[in-house]
């Protein structure tokens, strides 16, 4: 059986597009790969992860850590990704959806790229933006392979970040025929 950690933060505030994507991407994973196990984490020092989401898929698991965000930065960016590893319990692979440590650890990884904008409009972002976009961009370099929701994203990745094109894989966004 392979553990795969998948970072959940993006779905914990308000749903948007990336938590609407981050929940249906979990629920839809857990039903088609049974066969698998899903280690859910996530971080917050305030907002907590609905349960109810995920009752009734007996192949996910959730860690919820209540750091501030800032403590996770900064563990982050002491250990990297080794860090997650040990919290989450030693996933075979580890799936950021959002912020990516500046060191993604030894563990194989992937990263789901929506858009680059702040890196392509930084005059658009607030200057912490700025320097969060800039310390994604490096991180995702280390990433194993990543998951670009368009070959408009991929090209930004190829053509901004310099990323080799057999490192991405396009995989559109799905439908939610739940809504």
């Amino acid at each position: 059986m392979i553990r795969i950690g998948i970072d959940i933060r993006p779905a914990l505030h308000k749903r948007t597009g990336v938590g609407n994507y981050v929940l249906n991407l979990v629920q839809s994973l857990a039903k088609l790969s049974v066969d698998e196990e899903f280690v859910l984490f996530s971080n917050s020092f305030k907002d907590r992860f609905d349960i109810d989401e995920f009752k009734e898929l007996q192949n996910c698991s959730i860690r919820h850590f209540r750091y501030p965000n800032i403590a996770l930065n900064l563990l982050w960016e002491r250990f990297g990704g080794n860090i997650l590893q040990k919290l989450t319990g030693d996933p075979n692979v580890l799936h950021f959806t959002g912020q990516i440590p500046k060191n993604p650890g030894n563990l194989p990884s992937i990263a789901t790229v929506h858009d680059l904008f702040n890196i392509k409009f930084p005059e658009s972002v607030s200057p912490e933006f700025r320097i969060s976009a800039q310390k994604f961009a490096r991180s995702l370099k280390k990433i194993k392979k990543i998951i670009a929701v368009s070959e408009y994203t991929k090209t930004d990745l190829t053509n901004f970040l310099k990323i080799p094109e057999e490192k991405i894989s396009v995989i559109p966004h799905g439908i939610d025929t739940k809504s």
